[in-house]
């Protein structure tokens, strides 16, 4: 009972890092908040708003939580649909951190190719960085 929650404790930690980082998404039709679903991995008979397959992924330093980021995996392939870093953070190189270590538990788990959708004002941060994103492989 004590893991679980910390575990849900947690999460509501990179909740409230997507939350500073990204305006609020709700289905129109339930009103449910979806990076909440996301970040709680909850499960839904409707196809578009069935999250069961989602993981979270954060970076702390000191049991602050800095960096988080949404992770799907598909076998040979990965989605990570947000990213997002405490904004007291950006600009020091918190998400290459935990991209670099994302990349090696990936590249671990035999996925081959990973996708980061991404707005166009945002492409440039993931293409002309030093990122080393899966090695020798297509995003």
């Amino acid at each position: 009972m004590e893991d679980l929650t910390e575990n849900y404790s947690k999460l509501n930690l990179a909740l409230s890092v997507m939350h500073e980082c990204f305006e609020p998404s709700q289905d129109p039709y339930t009103k449910r908040d979806i990076v909440e679903d996301i970040i709680f991995n909850r499960e839904s008979d409707l196809s578009r708003l069935n999250f069961r397959r989602f993981y979270t992924m954060f970076l702390e330093r000191d049991e602050e939580v800095i960096t988080v980021s949404s992770l799907r995996i598909y076998s040979e392939l990965a989605e990570v649909p947000l990213v997002a870093t405490r904004f007291h953070y950006r600009r020091q190189g918190m998400c290459r951190v935990m991209m670099d270590e994302l990349e090696n538990q990936l590249v671990n788990l035999g996925v081959e190719r990973l996708i980061l959708p991404s707005a166009s004002s945002t492409l440039d941060t993931w293409t002309s960085t030093s990122l080393h994103l899966m090695r020798g492989c297509s995003f």
